[in-house]
């Protein structure tokens, strides 16, 4: 039987910091959440890594984001979403239909075809500041696909998106750290 801790979740809805980081919630237990999620105004920081949450999770969190208007930030990594998954997240980074300002995708599986998708929605997306997607699977052309994004974000950049870094692996992997930092902390940019 699946347990989800759900007493540890309901008495921290009136905080703004929840952490359920690595409680094996699964799809059904993050489904559960984004429902509560929906409607609350007090979270604005939600910690969800190694949950297993899969792709069928990410969707769920995809549509309580389109609702939810204090979430701003949102640790998802490790949680194997692969392509679909990363499809449900771009769709609601390329509508900037979420109040998201960090985000944390590391170790989700991510290759070529959520590097596409992804560059596509950020390229779009004014809304988010600080992005993780350390520990993916991104070909040489994933990374390219990134890195052309980052460099489009940097000569365009409205006011705020200013700054990132790329880093290629060792293997053909492209691992991809992306941080667009505030214009004050960065005037030089």
């Amino acid at each position: 039987m699946e347990v989800v801790p759900v007493s540890h979740f309901t008495q921290n809805l009136a905080k703004p910091y929840i952490n359920l980081n690595h409680h094996g919630l699964g799809p059904k237990g993050v489904k559960a959440i984004a429902i509560a999620l929906v409607s609350n105004a007090t979270v604005t920081h939600l910690e969800l890594e190694d949950n297993g949450i899969l792709a069928e999770g990410a969707i769920y969190m995809a549509e309580m984001l389109r609702e939810n208007c204090s979430l701003q930030e949102l640790n998802i990594s490790n949680n194997h979403l692969g392509t679909e998954g990363a499809e449900a997240i771009a769709s609601l980074l390329l509508d900037n239909a979420s109040y998201l300002y960090a985000l944390q995708l590391s170790g989700n599986n991510f290759g070529e075809e959520a590097a596409s998708c992804l560059a596509e929605a950020l390229m779009g997306n004014y809304q988010v500041k600080k992005l993780d997607l350390s520990h993916n699977e991104f070909s040489e052309k994933g990374g390219q696909l990134l890195g052309q994004m980052l460099g489009n974000l940097i000569h365009y950049s409205p006011r705020g998106r200013i700054a990132s870094m790329l880093t290629g692996g060792h293997d053909g992997v492209s691992t991809v750290n992306t941080y667009f930092l505030l214009q004050q902390k960065c005037p030089m940019l």
